[in-house]
């Protein structure tokens, strides 16, 4: 049997940011906003964090695409229904890039804003890049896309 993104069971990864994850849980579990000077006093660059909250919407969206793509690649539409494998390839792009979120090792503190992982999961570049451009890990081999 093949194995696909959506075999996988997120929680059981290697979180990449599980330290940052570990902190945030004692230190501010609901999130904070922090500010960083950048270039002198003026330049403050402020952003939200919540590694917490963060990482439960990663769980969250990773076990509803992994549904939706268990569900189309068990059904007989792929061989006939454009929108059907129009639609895997969309649940298996997320999936990418959400397994490749949770094993980076790059991300910093002001990686966390929950607020931005919907809208960065559909990423067709990301999907069709090569590993050495992404945190994927080697996971890309389990791409329903393969090149």
């Amino acid at each position: 049997m093949n194995e696909y993104l959506w075999n996988l069971d997120i929680e059981e990864l290697p979180c990449g940011w599980e330290n940052i994850y570990q902190e945030a849980l004692v230190d501010f579990p609901d999130g904070k906003t922090f500010k960083e000077t950048m270039n002198g006093p003026d330049d403050i660059y402020e952003f939200f964090s919540n590694p917490v909250k963060y990482k439960e919407l990663l769980i969250q969206l990773f076990n509803f695409h992994k549904s939706k793509a268990q569900k189309l690649f068990e059904s007989n539409d792929l061989l006939t229904d454009r929108k059907a494998i129009s639609d895997l390839i969309k649940h298996d792009m997320a999936l990418d890039h959400l397994v490749s979120t949770w094993v980076s090792t790059e991300k910093t503190l002001d990686s966390f804003d929950p607020n931005t992982v919907e809208r960065d999961i559909f990423d067709p570049e990301w999907y069709f890049s090569n590993d050495d451009f992404n945190q994927s890990k080697g996971y890309s081999k389990l791409r329903f896309i393969q090149f």
